[in-house]
């Protein structure tokens, strides 16, 4: 055999090897490429924060109001509220027109996603759907045809007190059984991308979370309404102003009850809690109509602020600035998936807290 052939047919071998490994490389990726993408489809990483590095940041919008939201300033709008029409397990959305103008919002930030919160007001009708098969088929097929009609990311569940008739509605002892039955349901009727959650109390009563977290995506823990004036309503530590409650303990004892800190929500609330005769809620342009003649005043080991009257006496409590930024650095420090607030609409004419939430949280830090 002399050297050109040779030569022939060692190239000839070298191009078959090359020829073999770049299809090997291709088969591979093919492979890893699919393989990821069913991770990523079968996973929830896709409905974190919408800006990238980000933490979820969740304004809850009234049905009652009339204002439209800046839709660059969070990553999730929650609609409240889709209301019970029967105890069947039929809902319909009150103030259509407005949910569909907040729906519009995506128009000017395509990122932006949109959840319907369902319950509000007494609640009726949940105790009962849950408890029947066929009604949970039909409550969950009527969310699929609101998801698909709205191109909805997600559903929101706000039901506070299963098992016991506290929040004026029906119950049952085995609401919290049934409620992980109808989590269940929705699941499986909307499929692996449908962003499911759930609100739960101070304190993580009433609810089973070991039948509920399969199936949801995040949990809304209420860090607000921890107490009244003279106590700290929504404080992050404990003080002598404080009740039993903080936000840092109502955290902990969620994780105690086996939520992943991914899966946590923190709500804070927008508007000062007032003692004595409604309005309790008052709004942040309303202080000088509801509360004329207060001072604010931080409670360094609450981490809180309170308005105080001219004795010095807590009189209304809320956060602020400087207390939503202690939180969200608790909550980057805690690996919680983000925050809620409760509402939108409470906020300042500046939006003085949406925005805060937004430059903290909604981008890398």
């Amino acid at each position: 055999m002399n050297d050109s052939t040779t030569h022939s047919r060692r190239r000839s071998i070298s191009m078959m090897c090359i020829w073999t490994a770049a299809i090997l490389a291709f088969a591979t990726m093919t492979v890893c490429a699919y393989a990821a993408g069913r991770k990523e489809s079968a996973t929830t990483q896709t409905r974190s924060a919408a800006a990238e590095g980000g933490k979820m940041v969740a304004a809850y919008v009234r049905s009652t109001r009339d204002s439209l939201p800046d839709p660059t300033l969070m990553t999730h709008i929650y609609y409240a509220f889709g209301v019970f029409v029967d105890t069947d397990g039929n809902i319909t959305i009150e103030n259509p027109e407005r949910f569909q103008k907040i729906a519009d919002l995506r128009e000017q930030n395509p990122n932006l996603k949109l959840v319907l919160c369902i319950g509000g007001g007494p609640r009726e009708g949940f105790s009962e759907m849950a408890a029947s098969s066929s009604k949970r088929k039909r409550f969950a097929a009527n969310c699929k045809a609101l998801v698909e009609r709205y191109g909805l990311a997600g559903i929101d569940l706000d039901w506070e007190f299963p098992t016991t008739t506290g929040g004026g509605h029906t119950a049952s002892p085995k609401d919290d059984k049934n409620y992980g039955l109808v989590m269940k349901q929705l699941r499986q009727t909307l499929g692996p991308d449908c962003q499911l959650s759930f609100y739960s109390n101070n304190g993580a009563a009433y609810i089973d979370y070991s039948v509920m977290l399969p199936y949801v995506d995040y949990v809304m823990v209420s860090g607000y309404n921890l107490g009244r004036p003279p106590k700290h309503q929504s404080n992050l530590y404990s003080s002598d102003r404080c009740g039993d409650w903080s936000v840092s303990k109502d955290v902990e004892r969620h994780i105690s009850k086996g939520v992943p800190p991914s899966k946590i929500l923190l709500g804070v609330p927008f508007y000062a809690l007032k003692g004595g005769e409604a309005p309790n809620e008052i709004d942040r342009d309303r202080f000088a109509r509801y509360l004329p003649g207060t001072t604010e005043v931080w409670d360094d080991e609450a981490k809180a602020p309170y308005l105080a009257d001219a004795d010095g006496e807590m009189v209304a409590s809320l956060d602020n600035e400087r207390s939503l930024r202690l939180k969200c650095d608790y909550i980057r420090d805690n690996g919680l998936a983000g925050v809620f607030y409760w509402n939108y609409d409470n906020d300042d004419s500046r939006h003085t807290l949406a925005r805060t939430l937004s430059s903290e949280l909604m981008t890398q830090k």
